[in-house]
């Protein structure tokens, strides 16, 4: 079954507009980053290709209906990197389940640095999202 769902989220993204603006052209990396290397073919770079909604389009469910109150699934779309210093940044998407349209989150800690994210030792070891609070140690990685 999860396996639907996530194709209907990604065949969800190829209907909404073939024209559409995606994420690597909307999106720049901030001032003295640059987008983490990856393959032409990999994921990382099918991400970066995800069409976007114009700005302030409405989060909706699966069911056409204005998002409610529902579970969530979060995951890092993009990756830049200062190479002076090697810190990293992310561009962190969320989607409501079952299944539903994908959207790129602000950061409300880091309103200059929005809508890209960083880990630091100043936020105390938590990631502040619009409606949720992570812990680093709630962060998973695929390898």
């Amino acid at each position: 079954m999860k396996k639907i769902y996530l194709f209907c989220v990604v065949y969800m993204f190829s209907v909404i507009s073939l024209n559409a603006q995606n994420i690597e052209a909307v999106i720049a990396p901030p001032v003295g980053c640059v987008r983490e290397a990856c393959g032409q073919s990999s994921f990382t770079a099918y991400l970066r290709q995800l069409p976007l909604l114009p700005k302030g389009s409405k989060v909706l469910l699966n069911n056409g209906k204005e998002k409610g109150n529902q579970a969530a699934a979060f995951a890092v779309v993009d990756v830049a990197i200062y190479p002076q210093t090697g810190k990293k940044v992310f561009l962190l998407a969320q989607s409501y389940m079952p299944a539903q349209q994908i959207h790129i989150l602000v950061n409300p800690a880091n309103r200059g640095l929005s809508p890209w994210y960083e880990l630091s030792d100043n936020n105390e070891g938590k990631l502040y999202t619009p409606e949720w609070v992570f812990e680093k140690k709630d962060l998973k990685r695929f390898k």
